[in-house]
């Protein structure tokens, strides 16, 4: 019987040689549920390619011509609110990663990822949840909680404290709108790094998102 639930992809990237190979790779897996129904080398023929090829999901590289993927991915979220986009890239840079993610994308894959992790992305993006490779969670010293055998626990003060982080409140923003001393709030800061261990403040709003205490809907457009 015939899938009539088939994830429908495109993939943007400005080097067809890592387009081609992707895609003969991801063929050979014949992945009954997704299907790769067009390709893109730059943002501009990406948002072309969307308005012809109505797909589900986009997977796009950063480092493009005329338009690159973080610009890509702005305008493909404004434009289609029911495509999700992930990034599909070499590049491990901590702010850049949340920065894209901070547009309203789902995920963010990096290159050297297998192609069963590549399609588990994809699955689950579709499915509503971020995604983020392994990888990135260990180069950027944030740990995922849903992984660890006990939990980390927060208290409501820590969650309000976290949640402006991402949202990219400033010290005394928090101070002022949680009626706290800057220094109580430096306090918690330094605390939910130590707690869950991560190096700085991107790291705090990764962590968020990873485990879902805040939406990525909510990152978009702050």
């Amino acid at each position: 019987m015939k899938n009539t639930n088939i994830i429908k992809l495109i993939h943007a990237d400005d080097h067809e040689f890592f387009r081609t190979g992707f895609r003969k790779i991801f063929e050979s897996q014949q992945f009954p549920d997704m299907s790769i129904i067009g390709e893109a080398d730059n943002g501009v023929s990406l948002i072309r390619q969307i308005e012809v090829l109505h797909p589900d999901i986009v997977l796009t590289d950063l480092k493009m011509p005329v338009m690159d993927g973080m610009e890509a991915a702005k305008r493909i979220i404004s434009l289609f609110s029911s495509i999700k986009v992930i990034a599909f890239s070499a590049f491990e840079n901590t702010q850049e990663v949340l920065d894209f993610i901070r547009t309203g994308a789902r995920g963010y894959i990096l290159k050297h990822s297998t192609i069963d992790q590549v399609a588990d992305a994809i699955r689950q993006v579709s499915e509503g949840h971020l995604y983020l490779s392994p990888d990135l969670t260990e180069t950027m010293h944030v740990s995922n909680g849903k992984s660890r055998d006990k939990k980390i626990l927060f208290n409501a003060q820590e969650l309000n404290v976290m949640k402006m982080i991402c949202l990219q409140h400033t010290t005394k923003e928090i101070s002022a709108s949680l009626h706290l001393s800057t220094r109580t709030v430096e306090d918690y800061r330094h605390h939910l790094q130590e707690k869950i261990g991560a190096r700085n403040m991107v790291g705090i709003a990764l962590y968020a998102l990873i485990n879902e205490y805040i939406d990525p809907d909510e990152l978009a457009d702050i």
